[in-house]
């Protein structure tokens, strides 16, 4: 990475998703729709404390690696690059498995079908692009080291 701004520029635009990572799944999850929802048994609420913690962890990781003193940034930019795109990839996969939905059948909106484009694949599609910019600024640089 040969610029100081384009190393700042990286630096900033893995900060935002780790934020992002770190609060999104959160605000998205405590509520009546997730963790205080009566029909969900308490093993899949287990799963979504998991899935709660595992955004805050992984966002926590990569702003330690985006902002940590190295001889080798560029390293630990694509190490934050990772950690930041790891939560976003494991959401995506997860509607592969059987018998997932993007929402409870009874907290459908009138109009809303669960046969519906999921809001959760829009969001990752957004993210997964910042953080291909953010791919493309890291390796933009000349020396493999810096």
């Amino acid at each position: 990475m040969a610029s100081t701004s384009k190393r700042l520029a990286a630096k900033v635009l893995l900060t935002v998703v780790a934020v992002f990572t770190i609060v999104a799944p959160v605000l998205a999850d405590w509520n009546a729709s997730h963790i205080y929802n009566p029909l969900w048994p308490p093993h899949a609420k287990f799963h979504n404390a998991q899935t709660m913690v595992l955004g805050v962890l992984l966002g926590l990781a990569a702003l330690c690696f985006t902002w940590r003193r190295t001889a080798s940034v560029r390293s630990a930019l694509f190490t934050a690059l990772l950690f930041d795109a790891l939560y976003w990839i494991s959401q995506t996969l997860a509607f592969l498995f059987p018998g997932v939905a993007w929402t409870d059948p009874n907290l459908l909106a009138a109009g809303q079908s669960l046969q519906d484009f999921p809001a959760q694949i829009k969001l990752d599609m957004m993210v997964f692009v910042i953080i291909a910019i953010t791919a493309w600024v890291i390796a933009g640089g000349t020396s493999r080291e810096d």
